[in-house]
């Protein structure tokens, strides 16, 4: 009788905590922010005939049976226009663009401010007749002109996200306490 008791309790225990573990996962779910479509599809490595729709593989019948296609040429295009000129949100959501490219393109021109400031150093350390010839000077006002621009762009970027977030009723349900945070910081 009490083994019969322990093995109900030990049922039941289960089911209460399979019950409690899926509403915990739902509630979780419902509060990540949500995801539009164009964010996540079309996936870049698929083959064109299925990138021209935005599908998958998954589609295809009997997919696990077949070799996973990979499209590494078209995988390497889409990434360049997407990281170089947002393509998607050009595509998509143009008025953000206006002031998501220039945030994005000023922190492009700061990390190459950076790149040619540690040149600069480098040069001065590893051949200093280089940098005192002149290299120096160009390498100077090179990463001076870059930074200052790149700066005063993601600046301006920054503050219009920053507006658009707060005012744009359609970006509220995706707009975090998170995001509002790193615009303020830039």
């Amino acid at each position: 009788m009490a083994s019969t008791i322990v093995i109900y309790v030990i049922l039941y225990a289960g089911v209460l905590a399979f019950i409690i573990a899926s509403v915990v996962r739902a509630v979780r779910y419902a509060s990540l922010p949500l995801h539009m479509r164009w964010e996540l599809y079309p996936v870049p490595h698929e083959d064109k005939e299925r990138l021209a729709h935005g599908g998958s593989y998954f589609e295809t019948k009997d997919w696990w049976t077949k070799p996973i296609p990979f499209n590494l040429a078209g995988e390497l295009k889409w990434m360049l226009a997407e990281i170089l000129f947002l393509k998607g949100l050009w595509e998509f959501k143009r008025k953000t663009w206006y002031r998501s490219y220039p945030f994005h393109l000023g922190l492009y021109m700061l990390i190459g401010a950076t790149v040619l400031l540690f040149m600069n150093a480098l040069l001065w350390i590893l051949v200093p007749i280089a940098w005192a010839g002149g290299t120096g000077t160009v390498l100077h006002y090179a990463y001076t002109i870059i930074g200052l621009v790149g700066a005063g762009l993601a600046l301006v970027g920054a503050v219009g996200l920053l507006i658009e977030r707060l005012t744009d009723e359609d970006l509220k349900p995706y707009t975090t306490a998170g995001d509002i945070f790193n615009l303020a910081f830039f």
